[in-house]
C-alpha cells in the first residue's frame, strides 16, 4: 500500500507540474516494491534499426514524468523527484532521428527533492511514443511520414535525373508587425528585466491582449502544449512579484479560459511561467518592448498566420515537379544554409564563427567540412536565408559526399550559425580524458573524411593557437563534436591519430607520439652525457635557522649523478659539490627550507578548589544506684536484700574538642548520674590556582614540571636502593600552525601531589589528575580541555538499636556524624603565535 500512495502521490505532482508546463503522459507504477530512499536514473540505453531509435532510461523504481515539445527539433522530459546525476551532461546518440541527450538535475523538488531534466534534440521532424516499462522509461523516436523533410528525402532517394535549378522562394507575410527606429532604439537602452510586476488582459469584445509588465526589456522562451491547447511563456532570470489577485485569472474571452502566473525556477537562474489556458487553437504574437511583453491574439495576427500559411501551400505545389530534383542535387552542390538570430548581435560581442571549405577545397583533395563555433545568442525567431552553389562547384565536389539522407539538413537550435552537410552515422566511441580539465571556448566540428592539416588549419582560425606540424603529420579525419571545448576537441584529434604536442613558447608543435617520444629520449640522454662532462663546482652555504645534518638527505636528492653534499655541524655549514646547472635550483631549495620557524607561547592555567564541612554530635552518659543496710537503703526484701545497678551509654564522636560533663548523686552517694556531651564542627574553603607556561617552535615538544620528588626504599638481603618518585605539576605541549593562524596542540598536563595523610608505613600515595588530547585553538583563544567536579556527601548514626530511633529521646542513644566534600578540577590552555624577531 505505501508503493501504491507515492506512485499516486507522483502522479498528482505531475499533473500539478504539467498544468504549468505540460501534460503529463506517464503511467502509474503497477509493481509491489521496496521504496528506495531516492529515485535515480543509472543509465540510457540506445537501440537503432532501419526505420527507428529507441531510448531507454533505466531506474530503480518506477517513476512519473511530464514530457513537451518547445519547438520541432526537441523534445524536454521532466522527472519530478527523479535524480539523473549518473547521465548528467550532453549524451551523443548519432542515430538518423536523435542527435543528443542533454540532462539536467536542479534541486527543487518535494522536500529537497531532484528535478531531472532530459532534452531530445532531433536531427529531423519524429513522430515519437513514450512508454513505462517497469522501472524504465522508454521512448521510441520515428521519422515524420507527413513531413516536407521526410517526404524530399524518399523523392531524393529515387531520383537520378540531372539537378535543376532550385525554386525561389516567395516572400512570406511577416509574422510580427516591425518595429519603428524609435521602439528599437528604445528597446537596446532598455535593461534586463529582473521583476514581473503584473499580468493586466486588455482589450474589447474577447480580451485580445494581455500585458506582461516588467521592469525591462525580457529575454523569454515560449512553447504551445496540446490536449489541452496551452500558451506557455517562460522569463528568463525574472522574479515573480505579480499581486495574489493576478496569479490566477479567468478573462471573459471565446477562446482564453485561463492565465496563470508561477515561479517557474529559484535556481540555478530564476523562471517566472506564464500560462495561457486556450479553449482552442489560437494565432498569437508576441510582441517585445522595453517594459515587458505583449501577446496579441488579435484578428490582425490570425490574418498574417494565414497569408503566411497559404504562401507556404503556394510554395509546396510550385515545389511538386521542381522540388526534388533540387533537393536530390544537394550531395554534389553541397548548399550552404545559414541561419542567423533575427537582431543583429549587440556592438562589442564575437559575432559567431561558420566556416565552410567546401568551396575551399581544390578538386580533387578532400571532402568538404564544416566548423562551428558555439554562440549563446537569445533564442529568437530564425531567419534562413539559401545560398546558391557559385557556378563551377558542383563539378569541383567530389562524387564520393552522397550522404545517407540527401539535402542539406538546417538546425532550428536558435542562437547559432550552422553549416552542416549530411548527417553521418557513427558507432559510440568512449574516449578517456585522463582526468584533464578543459577550459577552452566552446566549439562545435562537424568533419568528414577531411585533411588533418585542413583541421588544424580551423583551430588556428578558431582559438588563433600558432600551430607548426611535423612534416610526417598526414591523413582524414571524420568526426562530429557539439559544444566541446576547444582545447579538448584539439586533443581528442590528435589522439584518434597518434599524435601528440608540445608547447615551446607561444607555438604548438604537433608530431606523432613515436616522434616525440624519441625526442625526449634523446634530450635525457644527451643532458645526462652534458653532466658527465662537465666539471663540477664547490660552493658552501651557511644556514641559520635549519640544521646541516637535517637539510643535506634533501638536498642530495636534488643532484645530478656528479653531485655530493658534506656537513660541517661546528659551523652549521653545508659543502655542496655540483654541476653549475644545478647551483641555483639548489640554492632556491636551501632558501625555502633555511626561515625561521614561528613560535608559540602556550599557558596553562588548572584551577583546584576544595570545600568541606563536618559535624559531629554524641553523648556519654551513666548512672548508679546501691541498696545496702550499710547506707540504710536495703531493699525491704528478704531477696534481694541488697543491690547494685549500674547502666553506661558511651557514644562520642570520633573527633571531638568541645566536651560538656554533668553528675549528679545525693548525700549518701547511693545514686549517681553521670552526662558528658560532646560536639564538633568543622569548614574549610580551598583554592589552588597553577599556571605553568612554556615557549616553543612550531612542530617543536616542550616539558614544563614542578613538583616533589619522593624517596622509596627498597631493602634486600645484600642492598639498600632508593628510587625517585615524582609528585609534580607537568605540562607537555607540541603545537603546529595551520594555514588558516589557529594552532593545533599535541597536549598532556599531569597534576600529581602526595598524600601524606593516608601514607602506608612511611610511603605516601600519590593523588594523580591528567588530561591528554589534541585541539584546535585561535590564536589567543583560551580552551577549557578538561574538568573534574567530585562530591563526597556522607553521613555517619551510631546508636543503641531500636532506642535511638525515638523521636527526642533517641538522641541520648546515639551519635551522629555529618561530612560533606566538594571538590572542582579545571584546566585551560591559551596558546598566542609569537612575532618573528
Amino acid at each position: 500500500m505505501r508503493s501504491w500512495k507515492i506512485a499516486a502521490l507522483l502522479a498528482l505532482l505531475a499533473a500539478v507540474v504539467g498544468c504549468a508546463g505540460s501534460p503529463p503522459t506517464s503511467e502509474p507504477a503497477q509493481q509491489m516494491q521496496p521504496t528506495p530512499t531516492s529515485v535515480t536514473i543509472s543509465s540510457v540505453e540506445q537501440a537503432s534499426n532501419d526505420g527507428s531509435t529507441r531510448i531507454t532510461l533505466k531506474g530503480n523504481f518506477p517513476f512519473s514524468y511530464t514530457s513537451y515539445e518547445p519547438d520541432c527539433s526537441t523534445m524536454v522530459v521532466e522527472l519530478l523527484d527523479v535524480d539523473a546525476s549518473a547521465i548528467a551532461g550532453v549524451t551523443p546518440v548519432n542515430s538518423p532521428e536523435v542527435e543528443s541527450i542533454e540532462t539536467s538535475v536542479r534541486g527543487e523538488g518535494l522536500e529537497n527533492g531532484k528535478v531531472s531534466q532530459v532534452t531530445f534534440h532531433f536531427k529531423r521532424p519524429t513522430v515519437h511514443q513514450l512508454r513505462t516499462n517497469g522501472n524504465d522509461l522508454q521512448i521510441q523516436f520515428q521519422p515524420d511520414p507527413v513531413h516536407p523533410s521526410f517526404q524530399n528525402s524518399v523523392v531524393a532517394d529515387a531520383s537520378t535525373e540531372k539537378p535543376a535549378a532550385p525554386t525561389p522562394l516567395p516572400e512570406a507575410a511577416p509574422s510580427a508587425p516591425l518595429l519603428s527606429e524609435a521602439q528599437k532604439a528604445a528597446l537596446e537602452k532598455a535593461k534586463p528585466a529582473t521583476v514581473l510586476l503584473s499580468v493586466v488582459p486588455r482589450g474589447p469584445d474577447a480580451q485580445r491582449t494581455v500585458q506582461l509588465k516588467t521592469n525591462g526589456k525580457v529575454t523569454y522562451k515560449a512553447f504551445e502544449l496540446t490536449n489541452p491547447p496551452r500558451l506557455v511563456i517562460d522569463m528568463q532570470n525574472v522574479k515573480s512579484q505579480v499581486p495574489p489577485a493576478q496569479r490566477s485569472l479567468a478573462p471573459k474571452s471565446e477562446f482564453l479560459q485561463k492565465i496563470r502566473v508561477a515561479q517557474f525556477a529559484t535556481a540555478p537562474e530564476k523562471v517566472a511561467r506564464v500560462v495561457f489556458d486556450l479553449k482552442t487553437t489560437r494565432p498569437y504574437e508576441i510582441q517585445p518592448g522595453p517594459t515587458g511583453l505583449t501577446v496579441d491574439f488579435s484578428e490582425a495576427v490570425a490574418a498574417r498566420r494565414k497569408a503566411a500559411a497559404e504562401g507556404s501551400a503556394n510554395l509546396a505545389q510550385g515545389g511538386a515537379s521542381g522540388a526534388p530534383a533540387a533537393r536530390a542535387a544537394g550531395p554534389e552542390t553541397a548548399t550552404t544554409v545559414v541561419t542567423t538570430p533575427s537582431q543583429p548581435p549587440a556592438e562589442g560581442e564575437a559575432a559567431p564563427l561558420s566556416v565552410n571549405l567546401a568551396a575551399q577545397t581544390p578538386k580533387g583533395e578532400g571532402p568538404g567540412l564544416t566548423a562551428v563555433a558555439a554562440s549563446s545568442l537569445p533564442e529568437e525567431s530564425p531567419s534562413t536565408e539559401t545560398a546558391e552553389p557559385a557556378a563551377g562547384e558542383a563539378a569541383q565536389t567530389p562524387s564520393d559526399l552522397v550522404p545517407m539522407h540527401p539535402g542539406p539538413s538546417v538546425s532550428n537550435r536558435a542562437g547559432k550559425e550552422t553549416t552542416i552537410v549530411s548527417p553521418q552515422r557513427f558507432n559510440p566511441r568512449t574516449i578517456s580524458d585522463n582526468g584533464l580539465k578543459y577550459t577552452g571556448k566552446r566549439i562545435s566540428l562537424n568533419f568528414k573524411d577531411a585533411d588533418l592539416k585542413d583541421v588544424f588549419r580551423i583551430f588556428h582560425e578558431i582559438s588563433g593557437y600558432n600551430i607548426v606540424l611535423d612534416p610526417s603529420v598526414s591523413g582524414n579525419v571524420t568526426i562530429v563534436l557539439e559544444n566541446v571545448p576547444e582545447d579538448q576537441a584539439l586533443d581528442i584529434i590528435l589522439k584518434n591519430n597518434g599524435l601528440d604536442k608540445v608547447f615551446e613558447n607561444n607555438v604548438i608543435r604537433i608530431a606523432s607520439t613515436s616522434k616525440l617520444s624519441q625526442e625526449a629520449a634523446a634530450r635525457k640522454t644527451l643532458q645526462e652525457a652534458k653532466e658527465l662532462e662537465e666539471q663540477p663546482v664547490t660552493f658552501t652555504r651557511a644556514l641559520s635557522y635549519a640544521r646541516a645534518k637535517d637539510v643535506a638527505p634533501i638536498v642530495k636528492r636534488m643532484m645530478s649523478k656528479r653531485g655530493d653534499v658534506a656537513t660541517d655541524d661546528r659551523t652549521n655549514t653545508l659543502i655542496i659539490s655540483d654541476i653549475s646547472a644545478k647551483r641555483d635550483p639548489i640554492n632556491r631549495l636551501i632558501d625555502s627550507l633555511d626561515e625561521q620557524t614561528p613560535q608559540v607561547s602556550i599557558e596553562a592555567r588548572i584551577v583546584e578548589t576544595d570545600r568541606q564541612f563536618e559535624r559531629d554530635l554524641g553523648i556519654s552518659w551513666g548512672l548508679n544506684a546501691k541498696w545496702d543496710p550499710s547506707l540504710g537503703t536495703q531493699t525491704g526484701l528478704q531477696f534481694p536484700h541488697t543491690a547494685d545497678i549500674s547502666y553506661d551509654v558511651h557514644l562520642p564522636p570520633p573527633a571531638s574538642a568541645n566536651t560538656l560533663g554533668v553528675n549528679f548523686g545525693n548525700v549518701l552517694n547511693s545514686f549517681n548520674i553521670n552526662a558528658q556531651l560532646d560536639a564538633f564542627e568543622q569548614s574549610g574553603d580551598v583554592k589552588i590556582l597553577s599556571a605553568p607556561k612554556v615557549v616553543t617552535q612550531n612542530n617543536q615538544s616542550a616539558i614544563i614540571e614542578q613538583g616533589t620528588q619522593i624517596p622509596i626504599v627498597n631493602t634486600t638481603a645484600t642492598e639498600i636502593n632508593v628510587e625517585f618518585v615524582s609528585a609534580s605539576l607537568r605540562l607537555e605541549v607540541t603545537p603546529q600552525i595551520t594555514k588558516e593562524g589557529t594552532v593545533s596542540m599535541m597536549v598532556k598536563v599531569e597534576n600529581n601531589s602526595p598524600n601524606f595523610v593516608n601514607r602506608v608505613g612511611d610511603v605516601p600515595p600519590i593523588n594523580t589528575q591528567r588530561a591528554q588530547t589534541q585541539i584546535i585553538v585561535g590564536d589567543g583563544g583560551t580552551a577549557v580541555i578538561g574538568g573534574i567536579f567530585k562530591i563526597n556527601d556522607a553521613v555517619t548514626e551510631t546508636g543503641v538499636p531500636g532506642l535511638r530511633r525515638i523521636p527526642g529521646l533517641g538522641w541520648l542513644f546515639k551519635s551522629k556524624t555529618i561530612n560533606r566534600e566538594n571538590a572542582e578540577l579545571l584546566i585551560f590552555i591559551t596558546p598566542r603565535i609569537l612575532k618573528k624577531v
